[in-house]
């Protein structure tokens, strides 16, 4: 699928929406008394910005990127109505749009684009944080993406942040009783030296 389809592809899908009010990542909810007080914030592939909502009402000021311009608008309505401080931007998102040193907080949920892994942890300030959070091979039910491509590998998310500090990390796989507990996702807060 080219870009021009992906973006057809999920503003379809957000037009087909009709609630928009969806909650923060679990990682970014559970982990949320690690958020600097004031700051920069960066909600990758922020579909309609729960995350990038939740930053700015906690005094950072957020970019919201998507490549779906339906979802772009969205995030940029609630942020407006809500008087937070939220710049949402269709983009495509490659490493280069990613600037070095610049955002003290990036949060990236049901998103996996390995190839971006580098400019993400370069794009990151020194103490800065990585919120991460999407769905693994061992899962328990048929939830989020079918191909492997999209999926990580059992601590595979660990080693996507090599050098970082890692302050909170959780993948339950298909363990012990699959009726409790964090299943189909791995989710990681990593600090950058």
């Amino acid at each position: 699928m080219d870009n021009e389809q992906i973006k057809q592809k999920w503003d379809r899908i957000y037009s087909d929406e009709t609630e928009q009010h969806w909650p923060p990542a679990e990682v970014l909810d559970h982990y949320q008394h690690l958020l600097p007080r004031q700051g920069t914030g960066l909600d990758l592939a922020c579909g309609y910005g729960p995350n990038a909502l939740f930053m700015a009402e906690r005094g950072l000021t957020v970019y919201a990127w998507d490549i779906s311009p339906v979802a772009v608008s969205g995030v940029q309505k609630a942020a407006d109505t809500k008087r937070l401080t939220v710049y949402a931007e269709v983009k495509d998102i490659d490493g280069h749009a990613l600037l070095a040193d610049h955002f003290d907080v990036v949060v990236v949920a049901h998103y996996l684009d390995r190839t971006l892994m580098p400019y993400l942890r370069n794009s990151i300030k020194s103490g800065g944080l990585l919120f991460y959070q999407t769905f693994i091979t061992e899962k328990i039910d048929e939830s989020g993406p079918s191909s492997a491509g999209f999926l990580l590998q059992p601590n595979e998310l660990i080693a996507l942040v090599p050098g970082f500090i890692i302050r909170a990390y959780r993948e339950e796989g298909a363990c012990g009783d699959t009726n409790r507990g964090f299943r189909n996702k791995a989710m990681l807060v990593a600090q950058k030296p």
